[in-house]
């Protein structure tokens, strides 16, 4: 599921097209390369607090840009 959400939200500031996206867009290419990286690792090793924040920093983000999209 957070791979689709990661999919939703890459398409979505790539269509938005503008400076602020780029910082965000960046960002959220960076914070799914995190996941992928800590998530492909062995449960045992993996560090789920990690997994939470980068899905709490992927909400934030989200939030924010369906918050700027919907005021305009």
């Amino acid at each position: 599921m957070i791979e689709a959400l990661f999919g939703v939200l890459l398409q979505g500031l790539k269509l938005w097209n503008t400076k602020e996206s780029t910082k965000y867009l960046d960002k959220v290419i960076s914070l799914r390369s995190e996941w992928l990286e800590e998530y492909s690792k062995p449960r045992a090793e993996r560090d789920n607090s990690k997994l939470d924040d980068i899905e709490s920093a992927l909400y934030i983000i989200a939030r924010t840009f369906s918050e700027i999209n919907i005021k305009k």
